[in-house]
């Protein structure tokens, strides 16, 4: 993960992420509103009729005597649509305190790639390694394993032949099993030292 490409793409992650959190903060910020339309609504039971848009109604706590235009979903009765906008109340007023956390942590994710971006482009070498450690340190990538220490058995080979064919098992680099099947005049037998 020290390479620039996925730091730009776990940058792009977080910016989009944050411009989600954005929106659900705008939404979290109308809780008061929501509140009202249901308080409001509750008030005017007897006005709404299922299958309505919306109800003009007087606002109780406006001093000016104003009225609100409160948006319905036809599809739920007056009650329904009153207790939906008192749910949507509580989620926007319980999400409110989560959301500006998560907002800050993802600036400071988005402000971090930024600096290995910048870090991974101005980088020696011999610099790459303690990007590496940092990273490590960080929680970004996990610790490299000693090389034949994943299993702590040595890798097993064998062989099997047939009347046309001889298969081997060979050990790759992670230690998983393979098998090359070659005829016996095949310079596969030889490439592998098999005569």
């Amino acid at each position: 993960m020290t390479s620039s490409g996925s730091w730009r793409t776990k940058k792009r992650k977080n910016e989009k992420k944050l411009l989600k959190l954005e929106q659900t903060l705008e939404e979290a910020k109308q809780a008061d509103t929501y509140r009202l339309y249901g308080e409001l609504l509750t008030a005017h039971l007897y006005a709404a009729k299922r299958g309505m848009t919306e109800i003009e109604v007087a606002n109780y706590y406006d001093e000016n005597g104003g009225t609100v235009t409160i948006p319905l979903d036809p599809q739920k009765s007056p009650a329904e649509n009153a207790q939906q906008y008192f749910q949507k109340y509580q989620k926007a007023k319980n999400s409110l305190a989560v959301v500006q956390e998560q907002i800050e942590r993802t600036k400071e994710d988005i402000a971090y790639c930024d600096t290995i971006l910048s870090q991974l482009e101005t980088a020696a070498p011999k610099d790459i390694e303690e990007i590496r450690d940092e990273l490590i340190e960080q929680g970004y990538l996990r610790p490299r394993a000693a090389k034949g220490a994943k299993s702590g058995k040595p890798p097993s080979l064998s062989s099997t032949a047939t009347s046309q064919a001889t298969a081997r098992k060979y050990s790759s680099a992670k230690t998983t099993n393979k098998t090359i099947i070659s005829r016996p005049d095949s310079p596969i037998r030889t490439m592998f030292g098999c005569m």
